[in-house]
């Protein structure tokens, strides 16, 4: 046959005949021109990022970020090639194993048969990463190139995040201490603050904005584990880190802070410690704290409640006390008017008193326990020492001294622990109401310490596996009569605040029924969900914030972040199941201020369990998986969110009186500054985390909390100084959004009194009725009690200060007269008696 004609290099050459012959195919000459079909192409990229090929922009393909990217200050992540997808699904794989395996080990039997159950059934799919494929090679008969993408990437870091340690994210070295907590009064009194708080918060946007610069890529964090070596590499990268963005003011936790520890609490003044307000104003004192604490909070029993009644009735018959009480029982009667006189302040209610009456009724109740003779702190513990520790502790949390608190429930605990009340009591001789009524305390004293414990950042004395007791008994009564008498008692308390007092000898009926109310406006449904919720922080706290978490990798920290928001939203289907798809509750609606109450909790813990992913951690972790990256923007996502959400639980005008009945007075500054610190963090990131429409929501909500922290300034010294502070971090940030402006608007409100009318249905204050206003402040301290003689061992031979922490009773810097016509002679003859005996009638 023939060859073809032509160029012979061109032309196929047959290689032999018949019907197998095979031709060989020529290549084709590509002409230059060809190489780019136009002048564009030339630097075209093998791979667009995700937020380009989202916008339809094209992509210049820079690691670890594009220009595009890089521009507008947003995470640039590139979708990963097949190749890659193994992998990474074989790590995710092994990373719900791991979990499940852990949780086996926490799970009841029968859950635990049934997660080894489902681990055999996948044991052949749940290949080890090691044994993964690599990237480079895979298996087959042809060798894998790696992309121009991937020609800067380490192979060994495709799953960054499982090399980088938990300090990358906002909790950062929560193992370690950048300060001398013992080098001034304010420091000692301030107290470490953990990374929990919005104190450390703040402290972190103020060291922030002091650098020169925003932060580089690439800072050291050192690597996750608990060896000797990884502990200094973690100290060391730290150092490196503070080294390279300093700006010359270091940043003390102290100067963050808003709580009022720091001030002193002393009353220099001659107190009878046995002696009561009236009987009209002691009895709206006790109505003020069994309807918005007790309900939450049932430090005492029911049983006190009909005691208190019996001694006022005697009170108002004889006038005198009928009978005596014991002292603790006295102790915990003034810290109950002690709570209730803080709150009688705060909604501005037309019968209050001085504003310092809260400090007297203290005082007197620390006289009664003792504290000056430190042996009471050793000595065997009782109920009602429990009790008055309790709500000792929850006193200082209402007026602002949070370290106090927290100090004192810590106490209020071990006194439980040492008789047993955190372990299920199957006595059968003891009866099931006495139970009842321990359980509840012992609950009453765990919450506390769990709110304390997210304000101050300081861990919990008892873990919840340690703890056997019981949660309350949820009664069918409460939750049949929750609708009609939330309603009642909502009215009533309202006509209880507002309405001024008539007469100091006599009580009108509105009164009567409001004070003998049993605190069962939060049923027991809600103390339970309460109580769970609770259970819930603790868990964050100690899988998130403590010093143990260090040690553990980020890869591990977003599995904890992804099982707790799984338990919250899971609590939140059965204790809020409006509201776990629409989380903004009407205010005005007071039908159910248990809801509010617990949708407050529910958005705060929220903001604690994504609080960690709420920085620039695409900064600072290198080579992390598309599944990593998208995560961490899911979850800062969802902080904001949950600020958001708080934010509109409040009224959009400031209504304090409808807020401190209905709300968590006792913490809604904290729960202010949390979602405030939340919106300032994010507007120092220029809104990297939020889609443009939310971005414009965030300045609304900054203008929200701002002018709710003016109107509360007039009456509540902890919101003035979170004001003060909040403002001090606007003037002297560099935010894009203008909050200079919104930040003038609002102290020019203050300024022209706009918000002084903020409490509904609350006029100006009446002395009517009140014989503690009747002249200067508390000028009838010294009258003479008309219903408990001063018992002589009340008079000590040492008259030597006591510390400010709890006051100073025994001196007096008043210009007048000594109420007691005694010399110090007889005063000092008179230490050996003792006080009488007093029946055990009022025991509880």
């Amino acid at each position: 046959m023939l060859p073809m004609q032509g160029n012979p290099s061109s032309q196929p050459q047959y290689l032999g005949t018949g019907p197998n012959t095979k031709v060989p195919i020529p290549r084709l000459d590509r002409r230059d021109n060809d190489q780019n079909l136009t002048s564009g192409d030339k630097h075209r990229v093998v791979k667009a990022c995700t937020n380009c090929r989202k916008k339809k922009v094209k992509c210049t393909g820079e690691l670890p970020q594009c220009k595009n990217c890089e521009a507008i200050r947003v995470p640039c992540t590139y979708e990963q090639a097949r190749k890659d997808r193994l992998r990474t699904a074989t790590a995710q794989n092994q990373l719900l194993v791991s979990l499940l395996k852990d949780l086996s080990l926490r799970a009841s039997e029968d859950d635990k048969k049934k997660i080894d159950a489902t681990l055999e059934s996948v044991e052949d799919d749940a290949v080890p990463i090691a044994t993964v494929p690599s990237p480079i090679k895979a298996s087959g008969k042809r060798t894998w190139k790696i992309s121009p993408l991937d020609e800067d990437v380490d192979p060994a870091q495709v799953l960054g995040e499982a090399h980088v340690p938990a300090s990358v994210g906002s909790n950062e070295d929560v193992d370690l201490l950048d300060e001398d907590l013992l080098r001034s009064r304010e420091s000692r009194e301030t107290g470490f603050v953990g990374q929990n708080s919005e104190v450390q918060w703040l402290k972190s946007l103020q060291r922030q904005m002091g650098r020169p610069e925003t932060e580089r890529h690439g800072l050291p964090y050192g690597p996750p584990g608990s060896s000797n070596e990884a502990v200094t590499q973690r100290a060391n990268a730290m150092h490196e880190r503070r080294k390279s963005g300093k700006s010359g003011n270091v940043q003390h936790v102290a100067d963050s802070s808003f709580y009022l520890d720091s001030e002193s609490l002393e009353v220099e003044t001659m107190l009878d410690s046995y002696e009561l307000p009236p009987p009209e104003i002691a009895e709206r004192l006790f109505g003020c704290y069994m309807e918005t604490v007790h309900g939450w909070f049932p430090i005492i029993s029911e049983e006190f409640n009909g005691q208190f009644f019996k001694y006022m009735d005697g009170i108002k018959k004889e006038n005198q006390a009928p009978f005596h009480a014991p002292k603790t029982w006295h102790a915990v009667l003034n810290l109950v008017l002690a709570i209730g006189a803080q709150y009688s302040h705060l909604i501005n209610a037309e019968w209050r008193g001085d504003s310092r009456d809260h400090l007297l009724y203290m005082t007197r109740a620390l006289q009664m326990l003792g504290v000056k003779n430190t042996a009471i702190f050793i000595s065997a513990p009782e109920l009602g020492l429990i009790q008055a520790t309790g709500l000792l502790s929850f006193y200082y949390l209402a007026i602002g001294h949070v370290s106090r608190a927290w100090v004192m429930v810590g106490i209020s605990l071990r006194f439980a622990l040492a008789v047993g009340l955190h372990l299920r009591n199957e006595d059968p001789s003891a009866p099931a109401d006495r139970k009842e009524k321990l359980i509840r305390i012992w609950w009453s004293l765990h919450s506390v310490e769990c709110l304390l414990s997210s304000m101050t950042g300081r861990p919990c004395i008892i873990d919840n596996q340690d703890c056997t007791v019981p949660l309350p008994q949820v009664f069918p009564e409460e939750s049949a009569k929750r609708r009609s008498t939330s309603q009642r008692k909502s009215q009533l308390a309202h006509e209880h605040a507002t309405s001024p007092s008539t007469s100091t000898s006599t009580s009108s009926p509105v009164l009567e029924s409001v004070s003998r109310i049993e605190g069962r406006d939060v049923t027991g449904l809600f103390l339970d969900a309460h109580i769970k919720i609770g259970l819930t922080t603790r868990k964050v706290l100690k899988s998130l914030y403590s010093a143990r978490t260090a040690s553990a990798s980020w890869e591990h920290i977003q599995s904890l972040i992804t099982t707790l928001i799984a338990e919250l939203d899971g609590w939140a289907t059965t204790a809020l199941p409006n509201e776990s798809s629409s989380p903004n509750l009407d205010l005005h609606q007071n039908s159910d201020r248990g809801r509010l109450l617990l949708g407050f909790h529910y958005h705060s813990i929220k903001i604690l369990i994504t609080r960690p992913c709420l920085c620039r951690l695409e900064l600072r972790i290198q080579g992390q998986s598309d599944s990593s990256s998208n995560f961490n923007q899911r979850m800062a996502e969802s902080c904001v969110q949950a600020a958001q959400n708080l934010a509109l639980l409040l009224p959009d005008q400031p209504d304090l009186t409808h807020i401190y009945q209905n709300g968590p007075w006792w913490s809604i500054v904290h729960i202010i500054m949390q979602a405030m610190a939340v919106f300032l963090l994010e507007t120092h990131y220029r809104g990297t985390h939020m889609t443009t429409r939310d971005n414009k929501e965030i300045p609304k909500c900054i203008r929200k909390l701002l002018r709710w922290l003016g109107a509360m300034e007039r009456d509540n010294a902890v919101a003035k100084r979170a004001f003060k502070l909040v403002a001090n971090i606007i003037k002297t940030g560099k935010f894009r959004v203008d909050l200079i402006n919104i930040l003038a608007e609002v102290e020019a409100d203050i300024e022209r009194g706009n918000f002084f009318q903020a409490y509904s249905g609350v006029t100006q204050p009446s002395v009517s009725g009140h014989a503690f206003t009747t002249g200067p402040w508390q000028s009838n301290v010294y009258e003479p009690a008309s219903f408990a003689p001063i018992p002589n061992a009340y008079f000590f031979s040492d008259q030597f200060p006591m510390p400010a922490m709890y006051g100073n009773p025994f001196l007096t810097n008043f210009d007048q007269g000594n109420p007691i016509s005694l010399t110090m002679d007889e005063i000092l003859r008179n230490t050996d008696e003792v006080s009488p005996e007093y029946p055990t009638s009022l025991h509880q």
